[in-house]
């Protein structure tokens, strides 16, 4: 098919005589299903149910296996419904959708119901006609569950889970009035939202003295201006950036090693004494930032960094919100600039370059 000799009436009705082909395909795929579940064909190749089945068979994911395991127990008793599949009249997710709420008496009234709505709308008025019983509430609570697995060398942490209905609807508003909270452009909604449970672990508390302990190869911490060499005890590698916001905070003891054997370590007493906090926040009366007005965990930063010598000195300090300092500071690395005046900007990085290959 020459795709750019067509016009886009000619595209559109392609697209839709495919989808008509695709929706009849289904309609097979979902009997022959059916007939492989009566002979129990899945049992007798060791698989579990029948979804599996199809789903190692088909090379498919696991919400499709189970949409065509369920619709080919479902269409034995819905025939009007079946026969609008195999016509290619509806296609196999509108389907499966009208087959949890329909019976022989309403499966005719349930498609006319619902002909003047998308998949998304159809699901939401199905979802309106479903009981919801006691043990399906109970099984939500039991099966709810969030895991947290990290990559082998801790830089990356992925999180997934489940929650039942009431559970997720309080966790995604919660998230997402959190995330609404930080400017805009600190990304993309989804970025926020992470930023945003990042920020109700950490709480508003004042982190302890010294919660971790890092362990620095002054070798090849030298030699990489500090990218390569770090690690906190029993934890991830770090680089230079977070290295740098723990030292500001004061809530990292830094041992240096060479050949393996540790030579320095910095004090325990690292963190800004209470008077010295105090004052700089009362000096200051709000983050520092230009045209700021947040006030979520205000939090001294060093200008010169703890790294580069920067003492606690009020006039080494100033007053930043959660998203200044941990955003914009340590993680995307801004630097801060000062006039004569005290007003403050946020210089971009110098030190984006591209790692080495």
């Amino acid at each position: 098919m020459d795709l750019e000799r067509l016009s886009t009436d000619q595209l559109e009705t392609e697209l839709l005589r495919f989808e008509r082909l695709r929706r009849q395909a289904a309609a097979v795929m979902v009997a022959l299903v059916g007939e492989a579940d009566r002979r129990q064909v899945p049992l007798a190749d060791g698989c579990r149910d029948t979804a599996e089945w199809v789903s190692a068979k088909l090379d498919v994911g696991k919400d499709q296996a189970r949409q065509l395991s369920e619709l080919s127990v479902r269409l034995d008793d819905l025939p009007g419904l079946a026969e609008r599949l195999a016509s290619g009249e509806i296609g196999p997710e509108r389907a499966h959708a009208i087959s949890r709420v329909a019976t022989p008496d309403t499966e005719q009234d349930w498609v006319r119901r619902l002909s003047g709505y998308d998949l998304a709308g159809v699901e939401r008025q199905v979802a309106r006609h479903r009981r919801v019983t006691r043990r399906r509430e109970r099984r939500n609570h039991e099966e709810s569950f969030v895991s947290i697995q990290p990559s082998l060398d801790e830089g990356w942490w992925r999180i997934r889970g489940g929650v039942g209905g009431l559970a997720g609807r309080v966790i995604s508003k919660t998230l997402r009035e959190k995330a609404d909270q930080l400017p805009r452009d600190a990304g993309a909604l989804h970025h926020r939202q992470a930023l945003a449970l990042e920020q109700l672990c950490t709480g508003d508390e004042e982190p302890s003295k010294v919660s971790l302990t890092a362990f620095l190869d002054l070798d090849l911490a030298d030699q990489t201006s500090g990218e390569a060499g770090g690690e906190v005890e029993f934890g991830p590698r770090v680089g230079p950036d977070t290295l740098q916001e723990l030292l500001c905070e004061g809530t990292v003891q830094i041992v240096g090693l060479q050949n393996g054997r540790p030579v320095v370590t910095s004090n325990r007493t690292t963190k800004i004494p209470p008077a010295i906090r105090d004052y700089v926040a009362w000096r200051d009366g709000a983050c520092r930032a230009p045209g700021c007005t947040s006030r979520h965990r205000l939090q001294p930063h060093h200008i010169v960094p703890r790294s580069h010598g920067g003492s606690h000195d009020p006039d080494n300090l100033i007053t930043l919100c959660w998203y200044h300092h941990h955003i914009v500071v340590h993680r995307r690395g801004y630097r801060i600039e000062q006039d004569q005046h005290g007003t403050i900007r946020f210089v971009t990085p110098t030190d984006s370059r591209d790692p080495p290959p």
